[in-house]
């Protein structure tokens, strides 16, 4: 019964994207019920010592555990196998080991994969516990709306089409319908096709009709015409990352650095680069749109904070 196992949370990173990873990791413990029992997996694409501990400790603060996995032999390789053949549009070869995720984890039967550009607001447990009603996976309906998610569809047949932030996988159809093979056959019979989204891609189009579509509170993406929905479950930094953006507004940005303060990669210190950044990037663009502030002053207009709030202090 999935309600008396642990929740198995799989991230993957390498030192690089370390600091988002950390802070996705403080959130769901920060937001877990007092009941909640979690065990998270992180592929370990090169973190560094520092940052096992750091994650470690972060886990540690409610008890969970973390089990450090190193990528296997025949990764690369794979990557290799089904890497999109877009010269222009070229991802590390790590992208594509999470669709390994079977073979990763033969002793489970079920695992919840989330990036780690997103942070969790509210306990993973109804995710969990979701039944995926005879499906392969869950997955949200990817929020985008732009031309080339159009023709992406329709490249792919795939519509719906879903993000792959946050997977819910069944692992044990994922291995007897052999969806590893599967994605091995297509992304070798179909070079000719464009895939802008790469492993996202592959998975929508080998996997579309195995897919159970839920409900978007537990993949809210930022940078969508409608909108992100209100206290959404998790906040997913699609296109737009607060660490990345000085001065155009992020929703639910300050949860970010919120969490991020939890973590060794929130100390005073370690954002004092991005303070300044933030304020040298405000006052460009303020002396860029000298009206706009003038406006902000005479209060006809609002004119946000030079620093996004969560980074403040």
């Amino acid at each position: 019964m999935v309600e008396n196992t642990p929740i198995q949370v799989f991230l993957s990173s390498d030192e690089g994207y370390a600091p988002h990873l950390g802070t996705a990791v403080a959130s769901i413990v920060k937001n877990a019920a007092p009941l909640d029992r979690l065990s998270f997996r992180i592929l370990d694409c090169g973190l560094s010592r520092e940052t096992r501990e750091a994650l470690s400790r972060i886990a540690g603060r409610r008890g969970f555990s973390v089990r450090f996995i190193e990528p296997l032999p025949e990764m690369p390789s794979f990557a290799e196998r089904v890497a999109t053949p877009m010269p222009d549009n070229v991802l590390p070869d790590m992208t594509y080991y999470r669709l390994m995720i079977g073979t990763l984890f033969p002793e489970l039967d079920r695992i919840l994969y989330l990036d780690c550009d997103l942070v969790v607001r509210k306990s993973l447990k109804g995710l969990w516990e979701t039944s995926l009603e005879g499906r392969m996976l869950g997955a949200i309906e990817d929020q985008g709306r732009d031309e080339k998610l159009a023709n992406e569809k329709r490249l792919l047949g795939a519509d719906p089409y879903f993000n792959s932030g946050v997977l819910l996988v069944d692992l044990e159809a994922w291995r007897a319908r052999e969806a590893q093979q599967r994605i091995l056959d297509y992304a070798r019979d179909s070079r000719h096709i464009p895939r802008y989204w790469h492993d996202q891609s592959l998975l929508n189009a080998v996997l579309r009709d195995e897919a159970l579509f839920l409900d978007r509170t537990w993949n809210s993406m930022v940078s969508t015409p409608e909108g992100i929905p209100d206290d959404p479950a998790i906040v997913h930094y699609t296109y737009s990352k607060p660490w990345k953006y000085a001065y155009r507004h992020v929703p639910y940005a300050a949860d970010y650095w919120t969490f991020r303060k939890m973590t060794p990669w929130g100390s005073r210190d370690a954002l004092a680069g991005y303070k300044q950044r933030f304020l040298v990037a405000r006052a460009r663009e303020a002396w860029r749109h000298p009206k706009q502030v003038l406006k902000a002053i005479l209060g006809m207009e609002r004119w946000t904070t030079a620093l996004p709030k969560g980074l403040e202090g």
